[in-house]
């Protein structure tokens, strides 16, 4: 196998290899309510190992910050994960950013 620049050769596994065969609908109600309605901060999602479906599993509350999102993330698994990140730009105009 041939090494990875970006890790510097250090091979990566994680521990439930899936791959998605669709998506939830909730998925997409989640999102919404993230990027319309302002109801969460973050949302992660994780691809079942049983159903190969993408399900959002942990949602953050408003209240939470960047720090929330990296302490739920597992260590070895994979997830996606969206976040709305809100800052102030150079001229003081508050906006936000999803990453």
């Amino acid at each position: 196998m041939e090494s990875h620049l970006k890790t510097g050769g250090e091979q990566i596994t994680y521990a439930n290899r899936a791959v998605a065969g669709s998506v939830d609908p909730s998925c997409k109600e989640q999102f919404q309510l993230l990027k319309i309605r302002r109801k969460h901060r973050f949302l992660v999602y994780k691809i079942d190992a049983e159903t190969e479906v993408v399900i959002p599993e942990i949602i953050g509350p408003r209240a939470t910050n960047l720090k929330d999102l990296i302490s739920s993330l597992p260590e070895n698994d994979a997830r996606y994960a969206i976040y709305d990140h809100e800052f102030t730009t150079f001229d003081g105009r508050p906006t936000n950013k999803y990453v």
